[in-house]
């Protein structure tokens, strides 16, 4: 029986919300109940699967809805883990940055970014095992759909696109870190938002490599160099070049 748009949206913002308190649960459990490495690692891991398995549910509605339903269900996602999560999980440039400034040692970056694109990908497999439940037509169209890799746009240009979202995320979140914790996170989503969207019909707005990796390896049209050029290289520059500004405008 074909499901109407009102069962439609409901089934996948019940799948959303049990997400979303499942993993709450979890990250209680995990910090009550484990030790650091091991809870850094097991939230990690938490926090990648609750992104990714709620993001590829966004995009169903995306299909169904259009991007005005995107947008304010993921203005609403954004805002409930800015202010739930507790300390946000590094993302690789961060990471590359601590690196390069000896604030942390290779193999631990490696670790960390090898659990991220774990974590991402454990994350689509919930999602796709949703899916393959076929509660609406649109799921089934998600399983049947083609696995897709690369930007929509050239190379260069999609790398200049997701460093242009990184940067600005970057810059934003500088500037909302000394603010009370509620401004703060409503101004960081909104930039967080907008960048994404923005993106979104030429590079996906990943703004993530290690989520761009778990996400398009192994697609049919999956090539190496394009990808590093667009989902690593594009972030890292971003990042970096945000830093840099950012400092030079605290400096004078």
């Amino acid at each position: 029986m074909a499901c109407n748009d009102g069962d439609v949206l409901l089934i996948s913002l019940a799948y959303i919300f049990a997400m979303l308190i499942f993993s709450r649960i979890l990250r209680c459990c995990i910090r009550e109940n484990l030790d650091d490495p091991q809870k850094c690692f097991a939230l990690i891991v938490i926090t990648c699967i609750e992104s990714t398995a709620v993001s590829c549910e966004l995009q169903t509605v995306s299909d169904k809805f259009g991007l005005p339903m995107y947008f304010y269900l993921l203005f609403f996602l954004q805002l409930w883990w800015g202010l739930t999560r507790g300390p946000v999980m590094s993302s690789v440039d961060e990471i590359m940055e601590e690196v390069i400034n000896e604030e942390a040692g290779v193999c631990e970056a490696i670790a960390i970014v090898t659990t991220q694109i774990i974590g991402f990908y454990l994350g689509f497999l919930a999602a796709k095992s949703f899916w393959m439940l076929q509660l609406t037509k649109e799921h089934k169209a998600r399983i049947c759909a083609k696995c897709s890799a690369g930007p929509k746009i050239r190379m260069w240009s999609g790398m200049l696109v997701e460093a242009i979202g990184v940067g600005l995320n970057k810059i934003a979140g500088r500037g909302c870190s000394s603010m009370e914790l509620v401004p703060g996170v409503l101004l960081k989503t909104f930039a967080l938002i907008y960048t994404v969207v923005a993106a979104l019909d030429y590079t996906g707005g990943f703004f993530s490599p290690s989520l761009a990796m778990a996400m398009q390896f192994g697609c049919e049209d999956f090539r190496f160099f394009d990808h590093f050029i667009v989902y690593w290289l594009g972030p890292l520059i971003g990042s970096f070049g945000a830093s840099y500004l950012c400092e030079n405008l605290v400096n004078s």
